[in-house]
């Protein structure tokens, strides 16, 4: 574990003391996610109710969290290439195809003003 990490994890239980008798498995599922996320892999959560709302909570602490993105494979860097060109020559009918072709991948393209983002789906 990184010391910035442990650093948070030693604040979190001097702040919370109450916390020390889950610390085993308050650290358990925090390295559950660090492997999930680092195989590439999807957290999925759920909930009925107010864990409906606990859940949505811990998806956007996650979400906002994260530093490290996902490498863009070279593939579909190509891709991404071509459709920002094509949209560029204002090709919509290949800029639509591009985009499809990289969905297929498990990509998920979104245009601005500022130009095109890909995230994994």
């Amino acid at each position: 574990m990184k010391e910035t990490t442990k650093a948070v994890f030693d604040e979190l239980f001097v702040c919370y003391p109450s916390l020390l008798n889950e610390k085993d498995n308050i650290m358990d599922a925090f390295n559950a996610l660090l492997e999930t996320y680092g195989a590439r892999g999807k957290v999925l959560v759920c909930g009925n109710g107010g864990s409906a709302a606990d859940a949505e909570h811990l998806c956007g602490e996650l979400l906002k969290s994260f530093k490290k993105r996902r490498e863009i494979p070279s593939s579909i860097a190509a891709l991404l290439e071509q459709r920002a060109a094509a949209r560029q020559a204002k090709d919509w009918a290949l800029s639509d195809k591009l985009r499809d072709e990289i969905a297929a991948q498990g990509w998920l393209v979104k245009d601005s003003k500022e130009g095109q983002t890909c995230t994994k789906k």
